[in-house]
C-alpha cells in the first residue's frame, strides 16, 4: 500500500503507480508471452521508481504501444521509458515525483 505509513505518497501518485504496474502486467501477459515477470517498486529521494520487466518476445515495436502508460506518467511530471528485445523481453520504467 502505497498511500499508507512512512513513506506514503498521495493518492494521485499511488493511483498512477497502480495503473502503470497493471497495465505494463497486461501488455506483458496479453503481448509477450512472457514465462516470467517481475515488478520492482520503490522510493527514492523524492520519487517513486517502478520497473515491470518479462522475458517475452520483445511485442513493444513502437512508442505508441505504450502512449497510456506515458501520457499517465506526464500527467503528474513522470517519466516512463521502455527498452525491448527478442532476446531480453520488455522493460517499462516510471519515475514519478511523489509531491505531484
Amino acid at each position: 500500500d502505497l498511500g499508507a505509513g512512512p513513506g506514503a505518497v498521495s493518492e494521485l501518485v499511488a493511483r498512477t503507480a497502480d495503473f502503470v504496474v497493471a497495465e505494463a502486467l497486461a501488455n506483458a501477459m496479453k503481448e509477450a508471452v512472457a514465462g516470467a515477470v517481475h515488478v520492482q517498486v520503490h522510493r527514492e529521494g523524492p520519487d517513486l521508481h517502478i520497473e515491470v520487466g518479462d522475458n517475452g518476445n520483445g511485442g513493444v515495436t513502437s512508442a505508441s504501444d505504450l502512449t497510456a502508460l506515458r501520457d499517465r506518467a506526464a500527467s503528474v511530471s513522470g517519466t516512463l521509458t521502455t527498452t525491448s528485445s527478442a532476446a531480453r523481453g520488455t522493460t517499462v520504467k516510471a519515475v514519478i515525483p511523489c509531491e505531484s
